[in-house]
């Protein structure tokens, strides 16, 4: 039997609960999940790499194999022979915006599969850092060691 890898990539800055939701629907169907810190040229990094990714491994409790890429995913996916993208969707602006990413994908690694998990709660990284600028108290958006890494106490 092959073992079905998948790679889960975005920019996590920071990890959500959100994430973390889609995270486990795909661990219930692949073998493996990597989760992949992707570096997006139009964002730039807001908290710290290492300490995100040290915090999702702590999150997910097993061994967990973050990557930190800064080029296309499908080239990485080409790479490593791995044959499913994992994408999580808030609503039908992240669905059209994830399919044309799946098609320019497909352009680049004809065997890489695109699949959706409907995201628990609709709240992106954006909104999660605007409201601890405003001082909210985040700990119903993040996971306490996410907001244990950015040093961000509830209020």
């Amino acid at each position: 039997m092959t073992k079905k890898v998948a790679v889960y990539a975005g920019s996590f800055d920071p990890f959500t609960n959100g994430h973390l939701y889609v995270y486990e629907k795909a661990a219930e169907l692949f073998d493996e999940v990597i989760i992949m810190f992707a570096y997006n040229p139009d964002k730039a990094r807001w908290s710290n790499l290492p300490a995100m990714m040290d915090a999702v491994a702590l999150i997910v409790g097993k061994p967990l194999y973050p990557v930190a890429h800064n080029g296309l995913v499908a080239d990485y996916c080409k790479k490593y022979e791995i044959e499913y993208l994992v994408r999580g969707l808030r609503n039908t602006s992240d669905f059209l915006y994830e399919e044309s990413v799946a098609k320019f994908n497909a352009e680049i690694n004809p065997d890489l599969k695109t699949v959706y998990f409907r995201a628990k709660d609709d709240v992106s990284s954006t909104a999660v850092r605007l409201m601890h600028a405003n001082g909210v108290n985040l700990e119903k958006y993040c996971p306490r060691a996410v907001l244990d890494a950015l040093m961000w106490t509830p209020k």
